[in-house]
């Protein structure tokens, strides 16, 4: 049966038709196929269908143009064993197709325990029209690692993992594509095939047993090929029935209108309803009919309807909100779309061919790449490093400490080494000779701090153990440890000067709420410094709250205080009454005098200016200092680094926590209204950021006309004070579905029911900032999503500009070209990798990368620093500070190896040379209870772990372990083992003797100009597991001493 739906008033009543169709005549197993125009078309009869046949058990197929789309609903057509309902594009009609023992024949199914090759799979791939990439990410990829293939076959909604075990398959996996992380185990996972050698077959042919067949006519003549109309034509003819079916009057969001539509239909006999889209739409326009006498009868349903009808016949009319409140609305699908198109876009790399990069004794040259050499006879990863001249350096994994990533300040570009010559060995010595000066400027502060002695703070144990006690969360690790680190600082003479990074809602403010007690108790004051008012009314509410039973006096100073609350808050703190004030800037004017002032705590360090930053210093000399921040600014992390500052660093996450989820996309309507709307669905609240408060209320205007039920406030820092703290209240007591603001939000603004976070022009916000926002959301066991709207040619088009260098002959002249919005893609790039909880640390380390390191005394140090790199640079500053107080420099000793095993990360392994990088990076810098994480992560991402890879965990570690005991290189030989120690190194007559009675006649001295060795001979075999075992043995013969 065909239907001519010229005579049909939408898409809707289409599904309604064909609903009807298969109860009336008792045809609920019948294959139903609707052509129509355009992807919308399909998803909204699809939908709707769903809406009005809910008792039916069937599958579903939307047909659209590209071959994804295509495989996966002819799969459906082919293996589903209930009846199909099917949407499909005229063009599709049109289209030459595989037929169905072709389609059958080229499809991969893949069950645990199946006889097949990766080989064999792999092949099978290529042949299906599946592309190869290094993560799969969107239908139609796979990627190889090691005993794993994944596979994203458009006929699953996520990619799966296949893992090998010889010629078997032993294990098959949905994963994440997010975290690349495995979810789920399956027992098959089917894989449909994208292209084919012979299309002789069409769409009238896969649907020859279909019985219902709807069309909603195109608005243009159909361009067909020749031959394409036979295909076309082959479907069942277009009859003319009318199925009474009439499109709903528009009332254009006018609810008089609406009403005496509905009174009159009610008059006249009818049943009405009204679909909603989300339970956000119900209730407001439960609100909205309230006050009108027929509308208020009408009742609500929450289905994804976008389009009413109504029948004189049967007496029933069908309305939709979208109807009603005349506005248009896309499906999450669009969000989805967007995903898998901007994929490749998101992931940033840990270096780039032709970025800079600064060995320590070779100096600064361009990354060329990771290559895979010989050296005698083994495999070994080298990065290679092009200097002056086109000279090449091939550095070994042995050797990847030596490097580091080239940040220099203000953006400049570095001058290229040669590897010839002394010039790099000069610029050391100049830059040494500089740092000797900023270690003698660092001296020369501290000694200042030190001048000014700080009170020694114990507190009272019995009052802190209640009121750690007290805390209804379960603390952490890091907590832990961060506590006990600043509770010990609190106890000296030194002031301490110290940062404590972690990411919003970590419970920095609970550590900083132990150290604030421990000062009140100790009988000082503190001073509790926040960027906004908002933020220190919610930090007074936080503090009052805890301390509610312990005998400390807290007060705020803000600007929402009449000036007679200020002078008296501000005459206690003077006196001495005040134990903790929490407030603004307001907190450091000159008529704020603090009687005994013991601890100076000031959260998000990285909103404050310079100037405010000198006035935090004239008032907290002698003091103890703690700084909060989730993301510190450069100077403060070069601090940090340079062991100018103490760091404690907060990075396991809350029991209950997950990750949010991060979207880079284009700006446009579709998608803000999608965003919001399903938020609203699953009943939470938004926060829309749009910093431009001169236009805010024009953005306010246009969202209510694009989103008119859904409740909208506004708010931003140049509101009056109550306007202010009202709209944030109602927004936080769900009076408000979607906060408009600034960002003001960025601090404090504590709402665990909102979940959504939308931040137009995203492009414009530093990295550091961009993650405090993300902070925002996420703080309860709800899945959060951050959307990062940018215009759309960000990520497609190059805004390049000219430099210019002057030359004495030619004049001005163009220097190069570079690319403006480039750091712009990397900090959106850098935002998506790091979503995982407790990134902040990371994320400000990036942020180095990317902008440069900033001024690390607030002296200008640019050419010294651009000259090395700012990681080498605190390197040769903290080591001058240590030379200079007399501290020995200890610096860590790992020992070369020479095992003649390989020891790598196969590229077969991991294809990837970023990914084998970054793996060999975080094996360096682990633990071996670290390292046999990342093993088991290395695994779940790529399979069993080769030999070679396992060596090289081992060799790693054996490494670390040798330096300890002051050993410099490892040589393997059969029947022997060689330990070279270092040249200032001499073995103790203690240990000698150890050495005599543990191996006799199997030891042997060997005198070296650079440090003597011992020969330890035994029997033949696995060079590795011997040294592994002779080093177990030296670790408890030999005494360590530092180098």
């Amino acid at each position: 049966m065909a239907i001519k739906n010229i005579l049909l008033p939408n898409i809707s009543s289409a599904a309604f038709l064909a609903a009807e169709e298969t109860i009336k005549t008792e045809r609920t197993k019948a294959n139903i196929l609707f052509v129509c125009r355009d992807e919308q078309e399909m998803e909204d009869f699809v939908l709707a269908f769903k809406t009005f046949a809910k008792e039916q058990e069937r599958a579903f197929a939307m047909i659209g143009e590209d071959k994804y789309s295509i495989s996966a609903g002819l799969y459906e057509f082919l293996s589903s064993k209930k009846p199909i309902t099917a949407a499909a594009l005229y063009s599709v009609c049109a289209k030459a197709l595989p037929g169905r023992k072709d389609f059958a024949q080229k499809t991969i199914t893949i069950k645990i325990a199946q006889s097949m090759t990766r080989g064999e799979l792999l092949f099978k791939l290529e042949n299906c029209g599946y592309e190869r990439a290094d993560f799969t990410e969107k239908s139609g990829q796979y990627a190889v690692r090691g005993s794993v293939v994944d596979i994203f076959s458009p006929n699953y909604d996520a990619p799966c993992r296949i893992y090998f075990s010889g010629n078997m398959i032993s294990t098959v996996s949905l994963f994440d594509i997010e975290t690349q992380n495995t979810k789920e185990n399956l027992e098959e996972y089917v894989v449909s095939p994208l292209t084919f050698e012979n299309n002789a077959s069409n769409l009238a042919n896969w649907t020859k047993d279909f019985e219902i067949f709807l069309y909603n006519p195109p608005e243009q003549a159909l361009p067909l090929m020749p031959g394409a109309q036979t295909a076309f034509y082959n479907l069942p003819a277009e009859d003319f029935i009318d199925c009474g079916l009439k499109q709903n009057p528009s009332f254009n969001a006018d609810f008089k209108l609406f009403d005496a539509e509905a009174a009159k239909q009610l008059k006249e006999g009818y049943q009405l309803k009204l679909y909603c889209l989300n339970m956000g739409e119900l209730q407001r326009l439960q609100e909205v009919f309230a006050d009108y006498e027929a509308l208020k009868r009408i009742p609500l349903l929450i289905a994804p309807l976008r389009e009413g009808f109504y029948s004189p016949k049967e007496k029933f009319a069908f309305y939709t909100s979208t109807q009603v409140l005349n506005r248009t609305y896309r499906g999450s699908s669009l969000i989805k779309k967007f995903d898998s198109n901007q994929a490749k876009h998101v992931r940033f790399k840990e270096l780039e061919t032709g970025d800079y990069i600064v060995h320590q004794e070779h100096g600064i040259g361009r990354y060329q790449g990771m290559k895979t050499l010989i050296n005698d006879g083994l495999p070994v990863d080298c990065l290679i490093i092009e200097y002056k001249r086109g000279e090449k350096l091939y550095i070994p994994v042995s050797d990847f400490r030596k490097i580091q990533k080239y940040i220099g300040l203000k953006g400049k570009a570095p001058r290229i080494s040669s590897l010839s010559g002394n010039a790099w060995r000069e610029v050391k010595k100049r830059v040494k000779e500089d740092a000797q000066k900023t270690a003698k400027e660092i001296l020369r502060l501290e000694a200042l701090r030190r001048s000014n002695k700080a009170q020694e703070l114990f507190g009272d144990d019995r009052l802190e153990r209640e009121f750690a006690d007290s805390f209804p969360y379960e603390q952490t690790p890091d907590q832990t440890k961060a506590i006990e680190e600043i509770l010990t600082d609190l106890t000296q003479s030194r002031p301490m000067d110290r940062v404590l990074i972690g990411d919003v809602g970590f419970g920095k403010t609970e550590v900083a709420m132990r150290a604030a007690l421990r000062a009140a108790l100790s009988g000082t004051q503190v001073l509790v410094l926040v960027p906004t008012t908002v933020l220190a009314a919610q930090h007074y509410k936080t503090f009052t709250q805890r301390m509610a039973a312990f005998p400390v006096s807290i007060e705020l100073l803000c600007r929402f205080q009449t000036k007679k609350e200020q002078k008296d808050i501000v005459s206690k703190i003077k006196k001495g009454v005040t134990d903790i004030a929490i407030g603004t800037h307001r907190l450091l004017s000159k008529d704020v005098d603090f009687k005994n002032l013991g601890l100076c705590i000031i959260d998000e360090e990285h909103r404050f200016g310079v100037k405010q930053k000198e006035k935090i210093k004239a008032k907290s000399l002698g003091v103890h200092t703690l700084m909060l921040s989730a993301t510190p600014i450069p100077r403060t992390l070069n601090q940090s680094l340079s062991s100018l500052r103490e760091m404690s660093i907060i990075q396991t996450p809350p029991p209950g926590r997950m990750t949010i989820k991060t979207r880079v996309l284009p700006y446009g309507d579709d998608i803000v209204s999608t965003a919001i709307r399903d938020e609203i669905a699953r009943g939470g609240q938004v926060f829309y950021l749009y910093n431009k408060v001169e236009t805010m209320q024009e953005k306010l205007a246009y969202l209510q006309k694009l989103l008119p039920e859904v409740k909208f406030c506004a708010a931003h820092g140049q509101l009056d004070e109550r306007t202010l703290e009202n709209t944030l209240w109602d927004f936080y007591n769900k009076r408000y579905d979607v906060l408009l603001a600034s960002t003001i939000i960025e601090s404090g603004l504590d709402v665990t029911n909102a979940n959504t976070l939308i931040i137009e022009n995203a492009q414009d916000f530093g990295l550091a900032q961009l993650y405090q926002l993300r902070g925002r959301i996420g703080r309860s066991s709800s899945k959060a999503y951050c959307y990062l709207l940018h215009p759309a040619w960000l990520l497609k088009k190059k805004q390049e500009e000219v430099e210019y260098s002057v030359d004495s002959f030619f004049g001005k002249i163009a220097k190069k070209k570079k690319d403006v919005n480039e750091e712009a893609r990397k900090r959106l790039s850098a935002i998506m990798e790091f979503s995982e909880l407790g990134s902040g640390f990371k994320l400000a380390l990036r942020d180095l990368e990317i902008r440069g390191g900033g001024e690390l005394l607030g002296v200008r140090q640019h050419g010294y620093v651009n000259e090395v790199g700012l990681s080498l640079y605190c390197d040769l500053v903290a080591n001058e500070v240590k030379k200079l107080k007399g501290v020995p420099v200890v610096r860590t000793l790992y020992a070369t190896t020479n095992l003649k095993v390989p020891a790598y990360i196969p590229p077969d392994y991991l294809p990837s040379d970023n990914e084998r990088l970054r793996y060999y990076k975080e094996l360096m810098a682990s633990d071996y209870e670290g390292k046999k994480l990342l093993l088991a992560k290395l695994e779940n991402m790529a399979g069993k772990a080769p030999e070679e890879l396992l060596n090289l965990i081992e060799v790693m570690q054996l490494s670390m372990d040798a330096g300890k005991i002051n050993i410099r290189h490892i040589e393997g030989g059969e029947g022997f083992t060689e330990f070279y120690f270092t040249r200032t190194f001499k073995i103790p007559e203690s240990s000698i003797t150890k050495l005599l009675e543990s191996f006799r006649q199997n030891i042997m001295f060997l005198p070296a100009p650079n440090g003597d060795g011992i020969r330890i001979y035994h029997r033949q075999g696995n060079i590795l597991a011997e040294a592994k075992r002779l080093m177990d043995i030296l670790k408890l013969l030999i005494i360590p001493q530092e180098t």
